[in-house]
């Protein structure tokens, strides 16, 4: 006897191959010829009962005759599968009852999913594990059966994938974040991502998603999702957040209010300096200067201004005298830059200043200035201009 195979995929839709052949294309109409061919399909090759496969296909509102509607169903499919070229028998009747012809070798991926779940979740070995897992979430691509939701037969078979999933997903995060690696985390987070999508109120994948924020050192990442998640716990559960995630939470916050208060000092330091100070910029300790980098990239980008970073040099000219350039330099910012820009000594005879401009052109004003007030005895005035880049580390005296 000849074989033939079948292959039937019914994750984001049902799709059917009859020996290579697309009989049924993903995303087209399912009448209740098709879904009759995805019940059978499903059930394999055990028979079902006309009384049990027309109770799963009709409820009593939708036919008072079900099994005249069956039979019109199973005539209306082997017509179907006539006109798409299907030469042989796909569908017996014997004693009242449906079955796929025997002599089919069946392929369905909800068979193979729920092999794949079992194995994430119970395989001893880490690697044949995770191995299940990434396979069992490339087969669960989009829901299952999808055109029949609102089948019961669909939904509790939908369910019980959900759960699989689920399990397996919770354990595939879990062992990722063992590793204590960055890339394990990394993964045990994009894991965790695409879970809470299905399931945001699971506190397992809570717990392990925060964990893995903590092994990135993701301190604001934490700062920001962990008010939302305590928020949907007291909303939904009427609790707070369990003993793990808050001690995660207080880890992140940890010299945060430290950070807050010096950045209010300052704050408070400038405006001073704006209030008391004669016309002039801001010089400041360089370990201040991050802070208020990045004070000023926020209001330039809400004021459409840029940031600029300068780094004004004094270079000694062969057998020159160069001794007391970095005074002199700082004398030369002091009288030249505005009141509001920001400068700290940099390196030997280097200072770097932030300026805060209207357009970047306006840097050649800034130069003409500086090279037009600069003692030439002192040595040659070297000025590099950057906008908006990272900013340097210090080099030391």
């Amino acid at each position: 006897m000849e074989q033939h195979s079948m292959r039937v995929e019914t994750f984001g839709g049902l799709a059917v191959w009859l020996d290579g052949q697309l009989l049924v294309r993903r995303g087209e109409r399912i009448n209740k010829n098709l879904e009759m061919l995805a019940l059978l399909a499903l059930n394999g090759r055990a028979p079902l009962s006309n009384e049990a496969l027309a109770g799963l296909l009709w409820t009593e509102k939708e036919s008072h005759n079900p099994a005249g509607a069956l039979k019109n169903a199973a005539y209306s499919l082997r017509r179907l599968l006539e006109q798409r070229g299907v030469e042989r028998e796909l569908v017996t009747v014997e004693d009242k009852q449906y079955r796929l012809a025997p002599d089919l070798a069946l392929e369905v991926d909800l068979w193979q999913a729920g092999q794949l779940a079992e194995q994430a979740v119970n395989q001893p070995d880490k690697a044949l594990a995770l191995a299940a897992w990434e396979e069992l979430d490339r087969i669960c691509c989009g829901d299952f059966l999808p055109q029949l939701a609102d089948r019961p037969w669909v939904a509790g078979q939908s369910a019980l994938v959900r759960d699989g999933w689920l399990a397996a997903a919770r354990r595939a995060a879990a062992l990722l974040l063992e590793d204590r690696e960055r890339s394990g985390a990394r993964r045990a987070l994009a894991v965790c991502a695409e879970a809470l999508l299905l399931f945001p109120d699971d506190m397992e994948l809570q717990i392990v998603r925060f964990a893995a924020m903590q092994e990135l050192n993701m301190k604001a990442a934490v700062r920001s999702q962990y008010p939302l998640l305590a928020e949907m716990l007291m909303e939904r559960q009427g609790q707070a957040p369990p003993a793990r995630l808050r001690a995660i939470h207080q880890w992140a916050t940890e010299g945060e209010s430290r950070g807050r208060e010096e950045m209010l000092r300052i704050r408070q330091k400038l405006a001073n300096h704006e209030k008391n100070a004669p016309p002039g910029p801001y010089f400041c300790e360089y370990d201040q200067l991050p802070m208020l980098y990045a004070m000023a990239r926020r209001q330039a980008a809400r004021t459409g201004q840029v940031t600029v970073l300068l780094l004004a040099g004094a270079g000694g000219q062969p057998g020159a005298a160069s001794a007391g350039a970095d005074q002199e330099l700082r004398f030369l910012l002091s009288q030249t830059l505005r009141r509001g820009d920001v400068c700290c000594r940099y390196g030997h005879d280097q200072y770097l200043a932030l300026l805060m401009l209207a357009d970047p052109a306006h840097t050649g004003a800034v130069e003409h200035r500086l090279r037009a007030g600069w003692k030439p005895v002192n040595g040659r005035l070297e000025l590099t201009f950057d906008f908006g880049g990272p900013l340097p580390q210090i080099h030391g005296e």
